[in-house]
């Protein structure tokens, strides 16, 4: 009969529900911790990828500079770069310069609108 009793003792009683209020305050706190580490792994996940989108970027940028420097570092390339860079020529060239004329269209010029008025007179 004690054990009876002690099941319906009102102090057993708190203990238990503030045991379990306890628990299911800590789960929820433990499942919002969860929830954030989650939302951590997504965002890490989604840099990483852009990170190696850029990393892609770089690495065809590194080849294309390589390639523009093996081209310099002939005499021809040096050659080409200063003509370009420069406007540069050999002794006997010339340069042409070639200027387009002005253009005369037959087109008339737009004439203004004849001035309306609310008013007639």
């Amino acid at each position: 009969m004690k054990a009876f009793e002690k099941r319906e003792d009102p102090i057993v009683l708190m203990k238990r529900r503030i045991i379990i209020v306890a628990l299911l305050l800590a789960a929820l706190i433990l499942a919002r911790a969860v929830y954030g580490v989650v939302l951590k792994k997504d965002e890490a996940a989604q840099l990483r990828e852009e990170a190696e989108r850029e990393l892609g970027g770089l690495q065809a940028r590194e080849v294309e500079i390589r390639t523009g420097i093996a081209e310099i570092a002939s005499e021809r390339g040096v050659e080409k770069a200063l003509r370009s860079e420069y406007e540069l020529a050999k002794e006997g060239e010339g340069v042409i310069v070639i200027v387009e004329g002005e253009q005369k269209t037959d087109k008339p010029s737009p004439q203004p609108a004849p001035k309306s008025s609310w008013w007639p007179f």
